[in-house]
């Protein structure tokens, strides 16, 4: 079964970038946290900061390894790569000359599943 989103520009960034959040996270990269601010409470967003610290210190030590991506739960790679699909089309999109950033270069599959598709909608 096929399922077709339709989402703007802004959307889509949203969607990568959520997409990048969850995949970090189910690697445990929790520091990605960081780059949020508290909801409402700005005064927090220090306590905020080191918690996010304190819960990479209680999960991972210093003999730890974090997985890598490819070494991740299903979920977390599919997410990587519906991340890596979107990323790639808008940069495009942005730049059609390219680059030399990674977001550039064709999108490589770390899940069971297909890559995702996605196109820019020419009207």
């Amino acid at each position: 079964m096929k399922y077709i989103l339709e989402v703007n520009e802004k959307q889509a960034q949203v969607v990568s970038e959520a997409m990048e959040l969850y995949a970090r996270l189910g690697i445990g990269q929790y520091g990605e946290l960081n780059h949020m601010s508290p909801p409402q409470k700005p005064a927090h967003a220090e306590s905020f900061f080191l918690a996010v610290k304190d819960l990479e210190r209680y999960v991972f030590d210093e003999t730890t390894a974090r997985p890598s991506i490819s070494g991740a739960a299903e979920p977390y790679r599919i997410a990587y790569d519906v991340y890596q699909v979107v990323r790639h089309r808008l940069a495009w999109d942005k730049e059609p000359a390219g680059g030399v950033q990674v977001w550039y270069d064709k999108p490589f599959r770390v899940s069971e599943e297909k890559l995702p598709k996605i196109k820019k909608e020419t009207t």
